[in-house]
């Protein structure tokens, strides 16, 4: 199951009274370049996935397909914000979803979510589809390097997680 899917499973309502409270507490800056509002205007149409019929895809049951009118959405949602929008080749949506979850990933391990890098990758590989003979998205950062990781979380722009930082400058792996 991709992430937009599992999203709608969830239910999109859940986690815009998430992301509304840490706004409202100062902990999240909706304003920011960084911060797409897409999942928010969904909600406000009354879009809250598969338990409304719409969200990210429509739905029949739980037959989900797509929604070419989310497209205008992003569109406007990039004019506003000042993005120009660019075709990007597989390999860099796969290095943004990649880094993105890393860098999660360390955040949710050094803040004591989780015990130990291993954990978020047995939640991806068993729970979110990640390909299991990646081993994770842990696991398969180590293996392509942290440096990598870490140069390209920076190049678009996004802030490291400290631990990945930190595991970086001390020339370890999220294993060691």
């Amino acid at each position: 199951m991709g992430i937009y899917l599992m999203r709608d499973m969830a239910g999109l309502d859940v986690s815009y009274r998430v992301r509304r409270n840490k706004a409202a507490a100062g902990e999240l800056d909706m304003n920011s370049i960084f911060y797409n509002p897409i999942a928010d205007r969904l909600c406000e149409d009354g879009d809250y996935g598969q338990k409304t019929g719409k969200g990210y895809y429509a739905y029949e049951g739980r037959n989900a397909t797509p929604r070419p009118e989310l497209e205008e959405k992003l569109r406007i949602i990039s004019q506003e914000k000042g993005i120009e929008r660019k075709p990007m080749t597989d390999e860099e949506i796969v290095w943004r979803i990649l880094s993105a979850m890393v860098n999660e990933g360390a955040k949710i391990v050094e803040e004591g979510y989780a015990q130990r890098a291993s954990d978020i990758d047995v939640a991806y590989a068993f729970g979110y589809g990640f390909p299991k003979y990646r081993g994770g998205p842990m696991f398969y950062a180590d293996t392509i390097g942290l440096p990598k990781v870490l140069a390209r979380i920076r190049e678009f722009g996004w802030t490291p997680a400290p631990l990945l930082e930190k595991l970086v400058s001390e020339g370890r792996s999220f294993s060691q």
